[in-house]
């Protein structure tokens, strides 16, 4: 009997630790769930992070359709255009958030490194410099 609890007492840090995997991954799926029973922009923002660039543009797009001043679908489009190395598009994008909000920092350091690329015509190589010099957070 005594054997049996010590066993016991060993296998509860493995349980423990596998009940703690299984819940993070119920909730990463039920975030991802939430995110495409959401809103457009929810799902361009989880595929942008995911890296799909053509399933968030294309989301974006469909959205913009419909609501053409949207300016965090505007952003995050100009986002996926500038990751895809098509900074002419950026930079058309990012300007026109600007009409709609000039005082967003934000897309005024967006369109500046969309510019910088353009001019510099390093592409990725400036675009991964750029990215690394700033803070991690959401893409907007």
């Amino acid at each position: 009997m005594r054997r049996n609890r010590i066993e016991r007492w060993r296998l509860r840090p493995f349980l423990i630790v596998l009940a703690l995997a299984c819940l993070r991954q119920s909730v990463r799926v039920g975030a991802e769930a939430a995110a495409h029973a959401g809103s457009p922009l929810a799902v361009a923002g989880t595929r942008l992070a995911r890296g799909e660039l053509q399933g968030a543009g294309s989301a974006l797009s469909s959205l913009l359709s419909s609501d053409p001043n949207n300016a965090e679908a505007l952003t995050l489009l100009g986002i996926v255009r500038d990751r895809q190395q098509r900074y002419q598009e950026a930079e058309a994008l990012f300007r026109r958030v600007l009409q709609l909000n000039p005082k967003s920092v934000v897309v005024h350091r967006h369109l500046a490194g969309a510019l910088i690329a353009r001019q510099t015509g390093r592409g990725e190589l400036s675009t991964t410099r750029r990215r690394s010099s700033l803070p991690h957070k959401t893409p907007l």
